[in-house]
């Protein structure tokens, strides 16, 4: 009998997701020799920036913090506009802009990660 071969793992890379603004909104696995868009970014595995906090800078090819980043509770305004924003869409039907419904994506994953403190 013959062993079949089995597949050699693909070798991944760690790469930062960028939003429409260029600010960190989170992390995924892609295979090493992907071609990278211009809305990822290369990062050490254990890169501990947090998403909503840091935007990358093109021209000095880093991450920089944001200048008022949004932090959850601590920017009630923000809190209060998203929720108003949620709602009328959820009553009227109408989408969200992307950049609205990426906002909303960081502000929901800081309250859940607040909770879990």
């Amino acid at each position: 009998m013959t062993r079949k071969a089995q597949a050699e793992p693909v070798p991944m890379q760690t790469v930062a997701v960028l939003d429409g603004r260029d600010q960190l909104i989170g992390y995924e696995k892609v295979p090493a020799d992907a071609e990278l868009n211009d809305k990822q970014v290369p990062c050490p595995d254990d890169c501990d920036l947090k998403p909503g906090l840091y935007w990358w800078d093109r021209a000095l090819q880093r991450f920089e913090p944001l200048k008022r980043p949004l932090q959850g509770e601590q920017n009630l305004t923000a809190l209060a506009i998203v929720d108003g924003f949620r709602a009328l869409s959820e009553h009227t039907g109408c989408p969200l802009p992307a950049t609205t419904q990426q906002l909303i994506a960081i502000i929901e994953k800081d309250r859940a990660h607040r909770r879990e403190e």
